[in-house]
């Protein structure tokens, strides 16, 4: 399990013991949203569209969830679910969701048409 302090920065929850906050990444915004579908297993998403994937207890490099954001701000991104660490789906602010199945996050599918 792990959590967002309300910046760059995650603390973890191994079952018995609590550990950090620990950086993430600095200056790439703020964690809006966090999914665990397992021990050990986390997706945090920035609101500038970044993700972050806990794996072997360790968190990867930052990552663009979407390569090209659109107005009204970078990436925009809301929320994030995970069923499983292959799949996980982030919504934004422009009415769209990525995937991330495993290795990559897919392109950008517009769910909600008239959100924009």
């Amino acid at each position: 399990m792990a959590t967002s302090t309300g910046s760059d920065n995650a603390v973890t929850f191994d079952g018995s013991t609590w550990r950090g906050p620990r950086l993430l990444e600095q200056y790439v915004g703020e964690l809006v949203s966090l999914s665990c579908p397992a021990a050990g297993s986390c997706v945090a998403l920035t609101d500038l569209g970044m993700a972050t994937i806990l794996r072997d207890g360790r968190w990867s490099s930052l990552t663009a969830v979407d390569e090209q954001p659109g107005p009204p701000y970078p990436g925009m991104m809301a929320s994030v679910s995970c069923t499983s660490a292959r799949f996980c789906v982030a919504v934004d602010a422009e009415g769209n969701a990525e995937a991330y199945e495993g290795r990559s996050w897919t392109r950008p599918s517009t769910i909600d048409g008239d959100y924009r």
